[in-house]
């Protein structure tokens, strides 16, 4: 990231226009980025990875959360505005600029329901920066000396406020989201990485990961029934996730205290009910708790991820 302090080198930049580049567009879409991973490692885009696709589609479905890439899409009425600068006025009216304004970032989610609301309320939990994201694909963000390496511009954490706007007669239900970025950011310093540099995807039109919810029944040693739901939903009328495949190498079995794993199901079968599978479980120890974990990674534009909500489950 580059410092927001002006030097001065005694003479004045070359200033013609190249015709051939077009600014960033309108914002859609933005990712949160948590600026460092818990192991303390910033997070960022490899510009050098060998497939693009596979490095963004490794950000947006990383199995540790710390290094996850969050996508809100569809975004409305986004305004950025910079604000006044501070000056100090002489007597003669003669005027000196003492300190830059600080950039504001302003958005809408439209026909947001109350669930989603939970999932953005209060903000990330940790310092985070953001990637914005035009109609076109295109990145906005920041990069090192090198270019090499793809940065979000950091949000000042503080500032982050959200609000829940109810429906009217006249409009649409929403989610009102309005952030500050850092001061140690500044408009000269952010880069564009076109849409073109991703071969078979394009970064507006990935998805984020989706929770699941797992109630668990313990029918005997080897067999469970699973009733699986996304978090959306009204009260008993979750939306039930389907298609949970015959052999899903994607769940995993844990015993808690060793962390040691048995395996995943050998076998799922539907009941005849949306989202109730029975499972066949591999051999388990009677009276233990295990972990039932779930995480199934996103391998194409328009596809979510999914990731189990953790939940326990006590041995016969």
């Amino acid at each position: 990231m580059s410092t927001i302090c002006i030097t001065c080198t005694g003479g004045i930049k070359n200033t013609g226009k190249s015709y051939k580049e077009k600014p960033f567009g309108y914002d859609k879409g933005l990712y949160l980025v948590p600026l460092n991973a818990d192991d303390g490692t910033r997070n960022f885009l490899d510009l050098n990875a060998s497939d693009m696709d596979a490095e963004l589609l490794g950000k947006l479905n990383n199995t540790d959360p710390s290094k996850r890439w969050y996508l809100l899409d569809d975004l409305q009425d986004v305004t950025s505005i910079t604000g006044d600068a501070t000056f100090e006025t002489s007597a003669t009216d003669e005027r000196s600029n003492v300190r830059n304004g600080i950039k504001n970032y302003d958005m809408m989610i439209w026909d947001a329901t109350h669930k989603y609301y939970k999932q953005l309320r209060g903000g990330p939990c940790v310092d985070f920066g953001i990637v914005r994201l035009d109609e076109c694909g295109n990145m906005l963000g920041e990069t090192n000396a090198d270019q090499s390496e793809f940065y979000p511009r950091e949000v000042r954490r503080a500032s982050y406020n959200d609000k829940y706007v109810d429906r009217l007669p006249g409009a649409t239900s929403k989610i009102h989201i309005n952030f500050d970025f850092a001061r140690s950011t500044n408009d000269a310093f952010q880069v564009m990485l076109s849409s073109d540099s991703f071969p078979d995807l394009n970064p507006y039109l990935v998805r984020s990961m989706l929770d699941v919810k797992f109630d668990i029944t313990v029918d005997s040693a080897t067999e469970l029934t699973v009733k699986a739901s996304f978090l959306f939903g009204s009260l008993n009328q979750e939306i039930p996730a389907l298609g949970l495949e015959t052999q899903d190498t994607n769940f995993d079995i844990v015993a808690s205290v060793t962390g040691i794993s048995v395996g995943s199901p050998s076998g799922i079968a539907t009941t005849g009910t949306d989202g109730t599978y029975t499972f066949t479980i591999p051999a388990v120890t009677s009276a233990t708790v295990y972990d039932f974990d779930y995480f199934k990674a996103a391998t194409a534009e328009r596809e979510n991820g999914f990731e189990g909500v953790p939940v326990t489950f006590i041995a016969q």
